[in-house]
């Protein structure tokens, strides 16, 4: 008599994630380590780069600072694009993790996103005492800080599933579906910390610098 095989559906895999949790722990603290390495490493090169700036250079940055500096008081920015913008290096990270061969995509768009954070950061507080930089920096960061965790969760989750069907994938015992569900379910999870950080600019960053405006 044959046995009878019940297919799962998908939100079984979404849902009952036990088991992926405990052996993705097992396996997360290291490409969670070396994705902060990653970042760390850019922002500091970023942040070296702004020091080496020339004062023309200095001079158009500080006037573009301004024209940003008036576009955020105004607000206006439309959540689907920003919502897209945040959740595009995290759908470049969900991608490059089906495969190992893809994975330099990953630390590509952590060195990217690294690197602009910490030029930004730096410039500013080079530049502290420009009128309104303070209320800059203020509204750099809010949202930055939720798109950082989100992006550093979904490059260590990328580098995990790669290297984990690099080394499970020539046994019979593994199945691909099942760990593809899982996958996307954690994607997901990350994808909401970005939505999040596009909530933040379009809704509290612009109260947020008419506030400190409207105090200094």
């Amino acid at each position: 008599m044959g046995v009878i095989k019940v297919r799962q559906p998908v939100v079984y895999y979404l849902v009952f994630t036990r088991a992926w949790f405990f052996l993705l722990l097992r396996r997360f603290w290291l490409p969670l380590l070396f994705s902060f390495f990653l970042v760390m490493a850019a922002t500091a090169w970023g942040m070296s780069a702004a020091e080496q700036l020339k004062n023309q250079e200095i001079q158009e940055l500080t006037q573009y600072t301004a024209q940003l500096l008036t576009a955020a008081q105004k607000g206006g920015a439309k959540l689907p694009q920003v919502a897209l913008y945040h959740l595009l290096p995290l759908g470049v990270c969900y991608l490059a993790g089906l495969s190992i061969y893809t994975t330099p995509l990953v630390v590509l768009v952590l060195m990217l996103q690294g690197y602009a954070w910490g030029f930004t950061a730096a410039f500013l507080l080079r530049q502290s005492e420009f009128p309104g930089t303070k209320v800059l920096l203020a509204a750099f960061l809010p949202h930055n800080l939720p798109l950082f965790l989100a992006l550093l969760l979904a490059a260590a989750t990328s580098f995990s599933l790669a290297f984990f069907r690099q080394h499970q994938g020539k046994t019979p015992a593994f199945t691909v579906e099942p760990w593809f569900w899982r996958y996307t379910g954690l994607m997901l999870c990350w994808g909401c910390f970005a939505v999040g950080a596009a909530l933040i600019e379009v809704y509290l960053v612009p109260w947020l610098v008419k506030l400190l405006l409207a105090g200094g």
